[in-house]
């Protein structure tokens, strides 16, 4: 089941505190109708009572989808430089709950199809949803961010996966690729970089660039 706890924000503009629902844990598989509102950037956005201005809020959370073998932990933005420390306390929650000794038959099963992944803020949590919606090979997704990078055009970095249409991902930056267009990560110069990407459960392109 999905856990929400009454949190106590303050607005950005007006610096008002209002209390708003907040996730702890999401269970898509039983609220599919959080997918929409997260591939639709409407996921813990909140209106301020006082002055109206709407803003997003930050915050650790768990997002599970057994029905798309998802278990990803997403941690606030400002936590990114620590990722390596984030990645183990995912590790380890996974092993707690699904994967170990300690969890079900039932839920160990499941656990051994199931992505662990690790994200740093809400844009790079709904890239994660609507990716695999999507069907989208993750690490192909992260090959043509860098390719990008390279050749100069990535723009605000790092562009993030907004949706996928008429056969083309739509990045944050406003620039689109036909799903046909990308990277192969068996492609020869691609393949030592893929397999960087997809050893870490933080499986993002900034990762390569981080040190």
């Amino acid at each position: 089941m999905s856990t929400y706890e009454t949190t106590k924000i303050a607005c950005p503009r007006c610096a008002t505190d209002g209390e708003h629902a907040v996730a702890v844990s999401v269970n898509a598989a039983r609220r599919p109708a959080l997918r929409e509102e997260i591939a639709a950037g409407r996921f813990h956005r909140y209106t301020c009572g006082h002055c109206a201005a709407e803003f997003a809020y930050e915050t650790t959370f768990t997002y599970l989808d057994f029905e798309r073998d998802q278990f990803v932990m997403v941690f606030p933005p400002e936590a990114l430089p620590r990722f390596r420390e984030c990645e183990k306390v995912a590790a380890a929650l996974f092993e707690r709950t699904l994967a170990g000794p300690d969890a079900s038959a039932a839920a160990r099963r499941r656990a051994e199809k199931m992505a662990l992944r690790v994200c740093f803020g809400l844009e790079a949590f709904r890239e994660k949803v609507v990716c695999a919606e999507g069907q989208i090979d993750e690490v192909a997704v992260e090959l043509a961010k860098l390719q990008q990078l390279k050749d100069g055009d990535a723009g605000p970095w790092p562009p993030r996966v907004t949706a996928i249409s008429d056969g083309r991902i739509v990045f944050s930056t406003g620039s689109s690729i036909a799903v046909a267009l990308l990277p192969s990560p068996k492609e020869p110069r691609y393949e030592a970089l893929a397999a960087r990407l997809g050893a870490s459960s933080f499986l993002d392109a900034q990762r390569i660039l981080l040190p």
